[in-house]
């Protein structure tokens, strides 16, 4: 029965194409379109007004969003910058990956990033960092034949020696705009040069941040005194270490100012972004792009505890915001429910731009769907690596400090996601506690949400010895090296 029917299609194919010479359907296919990847470092979803946060912290969002498609539910696979960034422009987890602790780490060789695929197949690759780990120092920088760095400082320090300053982005934004060669008005009637992938990486949401003091007015609460913004201002980045490591923990007054200086300054990172978008669209960029914006990962900003990030797998760290628009395609203020892995915008990416997923990629990615889905969905891995580097860092800060105080940095974290509309959505995480000479001392303790009913995730489930919550955390575990092993595509 085969062979007639292959032979039956292959006729009706001819007579199609016929019809359509006829009728002027054969022309030239569309131009691809331009790519534009916004990454707002160090980003949580809940403090943006356009995922639903109280305070007005991002009115051009909220249009974008109005005008595109919105995912409630976006979770990074990682919880800082490098792995975050690996995941994003390859598709894949960080046990595949291998770009794991930053500094001098690499991923495996032979993984071509987007930037990478997207110049071979004849986009002009332009990227913008306000991150230092977004350099040569991870590789992360590979495949921009145009790279800007907005940062200060020698690359070793890492992003401690970041601007912080979205201003200082724009005006690099703006230079390269005045460069010859930039302009492509008309290219969408099929003049200019080749299809554009413009990636930027704002820092201004990651501590310690230096938002205006009129956008700190604009979003502050009524609670929030001078006093308490005047300290969370003053804080450099071993205040932070000494929080985390219990030695000078940030009293009530410090996180108050704390929180009002975050939302200030994804306010102020709202405006500056609009106003970046707004000079693309003046040299004719834009207007018929397919625009991604997202964040790496969140930030701790006092629950559990912590503060920063790099230290946990909670949700303040892994709930990102992600919304696409492109006319046609990601339009109509849609909003997706369906938890989605930031992974997924690479398949996404090539899918809209007409290029094939290389061989060895995307492997943990799902292209994003474009209409709202409630239903569905798949189990979602996150990781997180020892931090080596930071175990250093917090070792030149306090010498004299004992060894016991950096236990808890000994730690490695992963988690365990299951879909939305599970009978009841759960999270587990599980922290193992490995030696200095990278031998596995154990498991060091264990923890499970409903992920849905508690998104603070203040409730460990297995904390009062119920069975049935011990043999679900008992499920999740096993099914952790399946998760490892599975690839999507």
């Amino acid at each position: 029965m085969k062979g007639p029917l292959l032979r039956t299609a292959a006729a009706g194919l001819a007579l199609g194409a016929l019809l359509g010479a006829g009728s002027g359907a054969c022309r030239k296919p569309e131009p691809r379109p331009d790519v534009i990847l916004v990454v707002w470092d160090t980003t949580r979803a809940d403090r943006l007004s356009a995922f639903g946060y109280g305070r007005p912290t991002t009115p051009r969002l909220a249009r974008i969003a109005s005008e595109g498609v919105r995912y409630a539910r976006a979770f990074t696979p990682a919880p800082w910058t490098p792995p975050s960034h690996a995941s994003l422009f390859t598709g894949l987890a960080m046990h595949r990956h291998g770009l794991r602790v930053g500094r001098g780490d690499r991923m495996h060789h032979g993984i071509p990033t987007l930037a990478k695929t997207l110049a071979g197949a004849g986009y002009r690759t332009v990227g913008f960092s306000s991150n230092a780990y977004i350099s040569e120092q991870t590789g992360l920088h590979a495949g921009f034949a145009e790279f800007t760095r907005t940062y200060a400082g020698p690359e070793k320090n890492g992003p401690a020696e970041k601007t912080n300053d979205a201003e200082a982005m724009r005006a690099a934004v703006a230079s390269w705009l005045g460069s010859p060669g930039v302009s492509r008005k008309g290219r969408a009637k099929g003049a200019g040069g080749p299809p554009l992938f413009l990636f930027l990486n704002f820092m201004d949401c990651h501590q310690p941040n230096r938002p205006p003091p009129t956008d700190v007015l604009a979003v502050k609460g009524p609670d929030v005194a001078a006093d308490d913004l005047a300290k969370a201002a003053a804080l450099i980045q071993p205040d932070f270490l000494q929080h985390l490591m219990g030695t000078r923990p940030f009293d009530a007054s410090i996180l108050r100012g704390l929180n009002a200086r975050y939302d200030a300054s994804a306010l102020y990172l709202d405006r500056k972004t609009g106003e970046i978008l707004d000079l693309l669209e003046e040299h004719g960029i834009g207007r018929d792009a397919l625009l991604v914006m997202t964040a790496d990962h969140g930030e701790g900003l006092g629950e559990h505890g912590l503060v920063e990030h790099r230290l946990s797998l909670y949700d303040n760290l892994l709930h990102v915001p992600l919304t696409l628009r492109r006319p046609g395609r990601f339009e109509g203020g849609k909003v997706v429910e369906r938890a989605v892995s930031l992974m997924d915008v690479y398949p996404t990416i090539l899918e809209e731009a007409g290029v094939p997923v290389p061989a060895g990629t995307g492997l943990d990615a799902l292209p994003l769907p474009r209409e709202p889905v409630r239903e569905g969905g798949r189990t979602l891995l996150a990781e997180f690596e020892r931090p080596v580097d930071t175990i250093e860092e917090m070792k030149r800060h306090f010498p004299s400090a004992p060894d016991p105080i950096y236990r808890f940095l000994s730690l490695s974290i992963v988690s365990v996601r299951e879909p939305v509309d599970a009978k009841r959505p759960l999270k587990y995480l599980r922290y193992e506690r490995w030696n200095p000479d990278g031998t596995r001392a154990g498991l060091d303790r264990e923890e499970l949400y409903d992920w849905v009913a508690d998104p603070g995730e203040t409730t460990n489930l297995l904390a009062a010895g119920d069975p049935a919550a011990r043999a679900e955390a008992d499920r999740l575990a096993r099914s952790i090296p399946g998760l490892m092993e599975r690839r999507t595509r």
